[in-house]
């Protein structure tokens, strides 16, 4: 088992602070009940396995950051967790078993571009707005989005299986896609482009429309 990073050295404030760091081949856990920012920094070979509890104005800020090799396994069980993650690069990582619940903070995933990544056993619940992310090759399977809004985002050369996704989806571009059993719920499904795709997927409007394969 790869050795666990000592982040006494990166504490601030109550909480810990990366920044400028290259970081490689172990395990960052125990930020559960603290503030944490990982700014601008190189990560190859972690895995991250924390437990976030989501005290009264906790945070997790993760910018301008490059991975490769990495692991996320992380929980936000939280009401109160404020999660921004923008402008990173990941690059044949795994998203496994991670959970985000928070209704009283907003979180924003915008900017990201994951390439070769894998999701798995994914749950997301909450003010959740994704957008201007970019994602080629890898997959997603067994992933549950119940947040605000996917929008402005381009997937390509992936596989979608088992997916439900209940947000509005709009202005996505889509190409080689190959999606199974994906089911989209949503007021405002609009302005997303397919090309290339297979079996489309299953379209809910939350009006008083039909549901429709698109």
């Amino acid at each position: 088992m790869a050795k666990e990073l000592d982040l006494s050295a990166f504490a601030v404030d109550g909480g810990f602070r990366l920044e400028d760091q290259t970081v490689e081949n172990c395990r960052i856990i125990g930020t559960q009940y603290r503030n944490f920012d990982l700014i601008h920094c190189i990560f190859r070979g972690v895995v991250f396995e924390n437990a976030f509890q989501g005290r009264p104005g906790q945070y997790v800020n993760i910018r301008d950051c490059c991975f490769t090799d990495c692991e996320f396994r992380d929980q936000y069980r939280g009401k109160a967790i404020r999660l921004t993650c923008c402008d990173n690069t990941f690059t044949d990582c795994l998203i496994v078993n991670l959970v985000y619940r928070s209704y009283e903070e907003r979180a924003e995933i915008c900017g990201d571009r994951f390439i070769n990544c894998h999701f798995r056993n994914i749950e997301i619940q909450g003010d959740v707005r994704v957008y201007d992310m970019e994602a080629t090759g890898g997959s997603a399977r067994y992933v549950d989005y119940l947040g605000r809004s996917i929008s402005r985002c381009t997937f390509s050369d992936m596989c979608f299986e088992d997916m439900l996704i209940k947000a509005d989806l709009t202005d996505n571009r889509m190409g080689n896609v190959l999606f199974r059993d994906v089911t989209v719920r949503g007021n405002d499904i609009d302005r997303n482009e397919l090309i290339g795709c297979t079996n489309r997927y299953t379209l809910i409007r939350e009006r008083p429309d039909a549901g429709q394969t698109v």
